[in-house]
């Protein structure tokens, strides 16, 4: 039986590519640039990416073999969706794989911004050792609002609910009622989330109705004092907006795990040029969109795609 051919575009965990090996031809096509990969992508079946690769119209339209696409992780903002349904290639993702983990990062980060962890470590490293200025806040005592009610959205408010004083849930979608219980309230307003927050944990996809959500109108109706946590897109938030927010005490830490634009995460650090002026703020703490990237996560992501693509070419 002929096997499939599957051109790897990013790293995937070495225990998935060994099992899609078992079923295709793994081509590795990592430093591959994007007119190569048009020139290329005529000759196999599927593509294995991440957010780091961009599919666009001109691969799909070249791709006259595709007939899948397999999405290393959530997010589906760098995939041409309309030409992708269009030419009927169905697409898989992986956001069961990651959830935990970002959920993770999620309330790590809040502890350490809350407890002014990165503040005090900041201090202490300029020969500041007033411990007296680092006064930071209990969770158990914050208002936590989630932006987003998704796989990873549900994951984090499973995970923190039960250590905060209570959730309130942005979402557009219809909860069930065995969903909320004291603590945790859902609202189809997002205003009245991030007016009655302390932290706000964003977790909703990149689309045009959420490009630059948060805005100054928005940010101007948060608490001062909150504590932002981005783990989804950098364009979701106005960069401009939230420095003005830094500038006047409504956000006094912000947790960025992505940033627009994201810089190429694959270049030696002695050539890659790349510069955002939110990196080097003192009340920012930046990780190059690594939240969902631990190697647990990394390989539950890579073996449930070979799974999905096993059973999908088995069935076609």
């Amino acid at each position: 039986m002929k096997k499939h051919k599957i051109l790897l575009l990013d790293k995937i965990a070495e225990k998935g590519l060994d099992q899609f090996k078992e079923f295709s031809i793994v081509d590795d096509g990592c430093i591959l640039q994007h007119d190569e990969i048009k020139l290329k992508i005529a000759q196999y079946d599927g593509i294995i990416f991440k957010s780091g690769n961009r599919i666009n119209n001109e691969i799909l339209n070249n791709g006259i073999n595709l007939k899948f696409l397999a999405r290393a992780g959530s997010g589906v903002d760098n995939i041409d969706l309309n030409t992708l349904d269009k030419l009927g290639i169905r697409l898989f993702t992986s956001a069961e794989g990651n959830a935990r983990c970002v959920a993770e990062y999620v309330l790590g980060t809040m502890i350490l911004m809350s407890h002014r962890l990165f503040e005090s470590h900041l201090g202490a490293k300029m020969n500041n050792f007033q411990r007296h200025i680092w006064q930071g806040r209990n969770i158990n005592d914050l208002n936590v609002g989630i932006i987003g009610y998704g796989g990873i959205g549900q994951e984090v408010t499973r995970l923190i609910s039960p250590l905060c004083k209570s959730v309130l849930v942005f979402t557009n979608k219809p909860v069930s009622s065995t969903e909320a219980n004291h603590n945790v309230r859902f609202y189809h307003d997002i205003k009245q989330v991030v007016s009655h927050s302390n932290v706000i944990t964003i977790h909703t996809s990149l689309n045009p109705t959420t490009e630059y959500l948060f805005n100054e109108s928005l940010f101007n109706l948060m608490p001062k004092g909150s504590i932002l946590i981005n783990t989804a897109r950098g364009k979701i938030i106005d960069d401009r907006a939230l420095l003005q927010a830094f500038n006047n005490g409504t956000i006094v830490g912000a947790v960025l795990d992505s940033l627009y634009p994201d810089p190429h995460y694959n270049i030696d650090p002695v050539l890659n040029t790349y510069n955002h002026f939110l990196i080097h703020h003192p009340n920012v703490f930046y990780t190059p969109h690594i939240a969902a990237g631990t190697r647990d996560a990394l390989e539950k992501v890579s073996i449930d795609l070979a799974h999905k693509i096993k059973y999908f070419l088995n069935e076609t």
